[in-house]
């Protein structure tokens, strides 16, 4: 052990805010518009937009397995590399919203890795794998990556007999543009789907109450499709749904409003998109506002007019960038009335060349593969890559979804796509079709007009960590749960290197410590000073996200036919868990500073070199001439000289044992001399 005398210093911590711009053109419309233009300016300057994707070496494991994973950290605008939050926090939820695996993986430049082993006695099911970082939490959990996966607990008695349940169905309707108005003509997609969230096969019709037919169902891609009709006042509709094992659902129809707007986006023609805006005779007053922003970068800002309740906007295609596009219009009291979501497809980086030397190999061959990555020129150029490689069997199929699906659709849109690649890797007629009908049953914003228009935005309520680990706690008093401000509270890992930290309570007894380079499996301690406290107790609070899980869980069931394959994979796993690797337990840290926070002493004293004295008190006074040893009243006192001003400082010093700050000096002056190793005092300020 070492012990440390010195006075406090005080760290002085600058807190670096980062923003971004986006560019407006000087559109030179009315002042509305300008507000509204304002706040989104105000909002995004104000806000760091992020995105974090987790790469999952495979889709289903067996308890006992590891899962491997990389980390890619975004910003939200224009997908690249990151350097802004240094931690991500990576969980994984289970069927009933409870987290059973929780780590912290270092951010750096971007991206960050790890692994998870899974416990053997996890139930079989389906989870969910989620990541975000700290400054996330102060928005609505559907921007934090979620992935479902499968675990299967092979020991368990009931393998092999868990069959999948008869499927249960989900019919959705969703009118362009949010409502249904009667008297207005609208287009209403559809989407129906199992419970498994994979769009089926059907037919159907919409029936008003008479029963007379308004339209017909028929699907295109994965269950999803569209009709147009106009709602009748008095009148309400419902859908009738029959499955190709000639079953018969039914639905109703959302119901029209009496009042309100219509809108529909034409996009046949490739050069510009005709956006029009039909609305009651009520609403057809006044100027109304089209934004169209894509990832917090607005686009578009016009203003229009009604003429005989309808407003028309030609968009120039050009103007709109890759990705989702979020139209929005504005009536003339700035409040959103309609919102059309338009999927402009990206041009992707040139593809990634992977081959291997043989096409078949013998069991234990070496297997050697090449990769070459090509910018858009078809240059060689080098890559941030991650490579998973599985055995696609029974239990996994081909993963559906990349990165690319991800920052570009699957994180721009609310709930479960069920083959986001299709719409990137895709081109032609029906593609297009496809496409439009996902963003009408896709629609969702990252960012809610209400937050953005306000006049002034609430503080955050979570920091980002800029540095490393934001550590929080709670000051309270004990026996109660009221908060204490103005507490001075120490915390300290023991162990090399010494690190103390030192925060002070707010008015809602908040305490937070900021812990650079704090990597591996720590012990932390946190206390205050108890001669100046000592009815106060506190609570470290979790870093992780309290927010339930917001992504599909797709339902969880085995059939008879996976368990040769399960009982394959179950003695694999047995035979690496008995002949382990001791590479895959290895975890090299990053090399950082080994010496204690406050640099080098002015004096030091290794006491194995001194003769050994069974009392501290007589150590201290022998050896240490940089203290002096006084007792007033019973209790112990030390002086440090002050050498720069030949005097000494007037209060008790810091003292440090292993890095744990000592208040009560009786109980050092108790302990053990034989114990200490070493002491260092600093003489000085």
């Amino acid at each position: 052990m070492a012990a440390s005398f010195f006075l406090v210093f005080c760290r002085t911590a600058l807190f670096l805010v980062l923003t971004g711009f986006i560019s407006v053109n000087s559109y030179g419309q009315t002042d509305t518009l300008k507000n509204i233009l304002n706040r989104v300016v105000q909002y995004q300057t104000q806000t760091v937009p992020e995105k974090i994707y987790l790469h999952l070496d495979r889709p289903l494991y067996l308890s006992g397995e590891t899962a491997w994973f990389k980390l890619y950290y975004v910003d939200g605008a224009f997908h690249k590399p990151l350097n802004f939050s240094k931690v991500a926090y990576v969980e994984v939820i289970g069927p009933d919203q409870t987290p059973v695996l929780q780590t912290k993986i270092a951010l750096n430049q971007g991206r960050g890795n790890g692994s998870l082993v899974i416990p053997y006695d996890l139930s079989s099911g389906n989870y969910v794998i989620r990541a975000y970082t700290q400054y996330m939490k102060n928005f609505s959990p559907d921007i934090y990556f979620q992935k479902s996966f499968t675990i299967v607990n092979t020991a368990a008695e009931t393998i092999g007999t868990v069959e999948k349940s008869a499927p249960e169905y989900d019919i959705n309707f969703f009118p362009e543009g949010g409502n249904l108005v009667t008297g207005l003509e609208s287009k209403v997609a559809f989407k129906v789907t199992d419970k498994a969230g994979k769009g089926i096969d059907y037919k159907g019709v919409v029936l008003d109450n008479t029963g007379k037919e308004v339209a017909q169902l028929k699907p295109a891609h994965l269950g999803m499709g569209h009709f147009v009709f106009t709602p009748v006042p008095g009148i309400t509709y419902r859908a009738v749904i029959t499955l190709p094992n000639k079953k018969v659902l039914t639905q109703n129809i959302p119901p029209a409003q009496e009042q309100g707007w219509v809108m529909r986006l034409d996009h046949t023609d490739v050069n510009q998109l005709k956006l029009t805006v039909n609305a009651s005779a009520a609403e057809a007053v006044g100027p109304v506002y089209l934004l169209s922003h894509a990832r917090q970068l607005v686009n578009v800002a016009e203003t229009g007019y009604f003429q005989q309740g309808q407003v028309t906007f030609l968009i120039d295609s050009k103007k709109l960038p890759e990705g989702i596009s979020r139209l929005t219009l504005f009536n003339q009291q700035k409040k959103p009335v309609c919102e059309r979501l338009y999927f402009k497809q990206p041009r992707l980086t040139a593809p990634i060349k992977a081959t291997s030397t043989k096409d078949t190999y013998a069991t234990r061959d070496k297997v050697a593969v090449d990769i070459e990555t090509q910018n858009q020129q078809t240059q060689p150029a080098p890559f941030n890559l991650s490579v998973a490689v599985y055995q696609l069997d029974s239990l996994a199929a081909a993963g559906k979804g990349d990165i690319n699906s991800y920052f570009w659709l699957t994180s721009e849109v609310k709930g479960y796509i069920e083959d986001p690649d299709y719409y990137l890797k895709n081109t032609g007629p029906e593609v297009t079709a496809a496409t439009d009908n996902l963003m009408l049953t896709q629609g969702w914003s990252r960012f809610s007009w209400q937050d953005i228009l306000v006049k002034e935005r609430p503080p955050l309520v979570h920091l980002p960590e800029l540095g490393g680990h934001l550590i929080s706690g709670k000051v309270i008093k004990s026996g109660t749960q009221t908060p204490v401000g103005g507490i001075p509270v120490y915390l300290t890992s023991p162990g090399n290197p010494v690190r103390v930290y030192t925060a002070t309570s707010n008015q809602q007894g908040l305490i937070q410590f900021e812990t650079n380079y704090f990597y591996g499996s720590k012990e932390i301690i946190v206390q205050s000073d108890t001669r100046q406290d000592s009815t106060s107790r506190i609570e470290v609070l979790s870093p992780f996200s309290e927010q339930a899980v917001t992504g599909f869980i797709p339902p969880f069931g085995w059939l008879k036919s996976w368990q040769p394959e399960l009982k394959r994979r179950h003695l694999q796993n047995q035979v690496s868990q008995n002949y382990p690797q001791t590479n895959l337990r290895k975890y090299i840290y990053p090399i950082i500073d080994s010496a204690a926070f406050y640099g080098k002493p002015d004096e030091s004293y290794l006491l194995d070199a001194y003769q050994r004295f069974q009392v501290m008190e007589e150590v201290l006074r022998e050896y240490v001439r940089g203290v002096l040893v006084r007792k007033r009243r019973d209790k112990f006192h030390f002086q440090v000289l002050n050498t720069p001003y030949k005097s000494v400082f007037p209060n008790d010093p810091l003292v440090l044992l292993d890095g744990m700050p000592i208040f009560d000096l009786d109980k050092l002056m108790a302990f053990d001399p034989l114990k200490i190793k070493k002491i260092d005092v600093f003489t000085r300020l």
